[in-house]
């Protein structure tokens, strides 16, 4: 239901339904549900929704200072899977973002989806506890279910609420801001903007996402894998479905932590507000960043590995991102970085075979339309940025193109993925160069070809004239 529609059956039931929620009956999970799809668009029409559901959680609840006391309201109101399942819908659905900034995704700067200083009067304020029962009493538990559609069912909407509240504050306003020493108390709709930080979703589920049970779910779902994919044929879109918005959320966090790890982390611990919730163990967790927490899970790299390979442009896309954002990263001293890393990781597991395999699939399928020519391009791209025309140091760029590396870098075994073979991803790129230039004459200059031909090219040159590979890569040729 749209529009004027909603609205109107909006009006007309929404005060009869959580009226009937306070009822001792078998319909609390079928009533929320209901309530989900009449939750208005605009995020200004949905007040009487946070009121009347926050009341319904919290108002006769015996609460005190500890967070234990507000975990309990919920679960005393919500007392069996199709209310929690209804609960998580609801609660998605109002804190889904309407209002954006122009051609993102991101909510305008300064507002809220929901009624400031929410519960005021009978509770700790804030939407924070909302978080604090989502990911310890529902979130960390669902892989212990038994029955995968239910743990899909309430795996689902929280990785959709997550990326609902990572995308609640535009930390590009920030960083964009700074240098103009803009005075952020004018832009937001709160008395000023340390309490536009206290009330954002952002910073409370980044809090929540940076604790070990937590990530080590998401990880987990995102370790499903492609071969438990083809296996289990009867759920491979749900499950698809799921693993690609684990995989979303992880590069997402990735992306958008720094100034919760730099500024809103330290800020809030300084400065928190008495009337305001807030777990006593707020903060970092131990991890320096994000890429703490993902660089030491190996199984899940190799598995993004695997998914570049996939027909899904989405998954594909954002695991080549993860990985492209951990190629960059340094971490220690300056003689060691990431980028190593990840060639040691792909070259032990016993996946390296089928993530090259991977990664030459991609490149080998033919362009049905733009985003399966942007996803090769963001390969090439990969590869290039993690090759170069003078450092003689191998990096996972040399592994996926088919080299073998040990001691000395070299053409390998008449291997399957080995350039000595013919069937790796370097024999893929050329393969791509050929047929790319093939397309171009004097009357038809494509973008396609072009951008493919120019990619594929930097790539050839710089292992043509890296001293390292240079004598192996004119020899190959010359064969």
């Amino acid at each position: 239901v749209e529009g004027e529609i909603r609205n109107s059956l909006s009006d007309l039931f929404t005060d009869i339904l959580f009226e009937f929620a306070k009822l001792d009956t078998p319909l609390i999970g079928a009533c929320l549900q209901t309530l989900s799809h009449l939750v208005p668009n605009l995020e200004s029409k949905r007040t009487k929704f946070w009121y009347s559901l926050d009341a319904l959680i919290f108002k006769g609840a015996s609460l005190s200072s500890m967070s234990s006391s507000y975990r309990i309201a919920f679960t005393s109101a919500l007392t069996n899977f199709s209310e929690v399942v209804g609960f998580l819908q609801l609660f998605g659905r109002l804190l889904s973002i309407e209002t954006k900034e122009i051609g993102s995704d991101f909510m305008s700067f300064g507002k809220l989806a929901f009624p400031m200083k929410l519960g005021q009067g009978y509770r700790k304020a804030g939407i924070w506890p909302y978080f604090d029962y989502i990911f310890h009493e529902v979130f960390v538990h669902s892989n212990h279910l038994a029955d995968a559609s239910k743990a899909t069912a309430i795996q689902l909407p929280i990785l959709n609420i997550i990326e609902q509240a990572l995308f609640s504050f535009d930390y590009r306003f920030i960083i964009n801001s700074i240098p103009a020493q803009a005075n952020f108390d004018k832009l937001v709709s709160t008395e000023d903007f340390f309490t536009y930080v206290q009330e954002s979703p952002a910073p409370a589920v980044f809090n929540y996402l940076f604790t070990e049970k937590v990530y080590k779910c998401i990880f987990d779902i995102a370790s499903i894998g492609v071969d438990n994919l083809a296996i289990d044929l009867g759920r491979g879109a749900e499950q698809l479905e799921l693993i690609t918005m684990a995989v979303k959320i992880i590069c997402l966090v990735l992306e958008f932590q720094d100034p919760y790890v730099e500024e809103f982390a330290s800020l809030l611990t300084k400065n928190r507000k008495s009337n305001y919730f807030m777990p006593k163990d707020f903060g970092l967790h131990g991890l320096r960043s994000f890429y703490d927490a993902v660089i030491f899970n190996l199984p899940m790299i190799a598995h993004l590995g695997l998914y570049v390979g996939l027909e899904n442009y989405l998954l594909a896309s954002n695991s080549l991102q993860i990985l492209k954002m951990l190629s960059d990263r340094y971490t220690g001293d300056k003689s060691f970085t990431v980028k190593n890393k990840l060639l040691t990781i792909f070259d032990s597991v016993d996946e390296s075979a089928r993530i090259k395999d991977a990664f030459i699939s991609q490149l080998e399928r033919p362009i049905e339309n733009m985003k399966s020519l942007v996803l090769k391009l963001e390969i090439m791209d990969f590869i290039n940025e993690n090759l170069s025309f003078t450092d003689h140091a191998p990096t996972v760029a040399h592994l996926l193109l088919g080299f073998q590396v040990s001691n000395v870098l070299s053409t390998g075994p008449n291997l399957a993925t080995f350039i000595s073979s013919g069937t790796s991803l370097l024999d893929s790129l050329t393969a791509i160069l050929q047929s790319s230039l093939g397309s171009v004459d004097g009357d038809h200059i494509l973008y396609a070809p072009m951008r493919l031909a120019s990619k594929s090219m930097e790539i050839v040159l710089k292992v043509c004239r890296n001293p390292s590979t240079s004598r192996i890569m004119l020899d190959h040729f010359a064969t």
